[in-house]
């Protein structure tokens, strides 16, 4: 190969010969492979077009049992008071509290104005980070200190705890096999 001061490559005539095999076969392979992706998504897009009415079929009767089962849990809270759960009929249902949250009351009120008034209130100045360029409300502290903090001072910052819960249905953890079941099965 010889190189011009361009950086351009300058083939022998020996050579090109079998650039231009190599280039046809590259080409050859470019467009067998993109045949082959083609039936495969059309293949793909067949499997999904057979399944897609059981699968939203089978969503929507899921989405309807799932809604009768928390609404008798609902109707049944008491069941869930000691414990947050109950197995039954193979599957542990319940209900799981997601961690708190810190929210505003009004939505007016930006987290700016909220932290200039913790600024302003000696017990709560510790609640206030200050990075430049302005201060922020640390929402981490405040959550901490939930417990010590009383319902009444956080209204009067704008502030609210919130603690949501979410119902849940899944299998039920598999009980150990009995030595009788075990024996049956040999």
């Amino acid at each position: 190969m010889k190189q011009e001061s361009t950086n351009t490559v300058i083939l022998h005539p020996a050579t090109t010969a079998t650039l231009e095999s190599c280039v046809q076969q590259a080409l050859h392979l470019h467009d067998e492979l993109a045949r082959e992706q083609h039936a495969l998504e059309e293949e793909l897009a067949a499997v999904r077009a057979r399944h897609q009415p059981a699968i939203n079929q089978l969503t929507q009767h899921l989405a309807e049992a799932r809604a009768r089962t928390q609404a008798w849990a609902e109707d049944y809270r008491p069941h869930f008071q000691e414990r947050r759960s109950l197995t039954v009929a193979g599957a542990r249902i319940g209900f799981r509290k997601r961690p708190p949250r810190l929210e505003r009351r009004n939505g007016k009120q930006d987290w700016e104005r909220i932290a200039a008034k913790l600024e302003k209130l000696s017990w709560a100045s510790r609640y206030v980070r200050r990075p430049e360029p302005k201060p922020e409300v640390d929402k981490q502290a405040l959550l901490a200190d939930r417990t010590q903090l009383p319902t009444k001072q956080l209204t009067q910052l704008g502030l609210r705890i919130v603690q949501d819960e979410t119902f849940y249905i899944e299998p039920a953890p598999a009980k150990p096999a009995t030595k009788r079941l075990l024996q049956a099965a040999a």
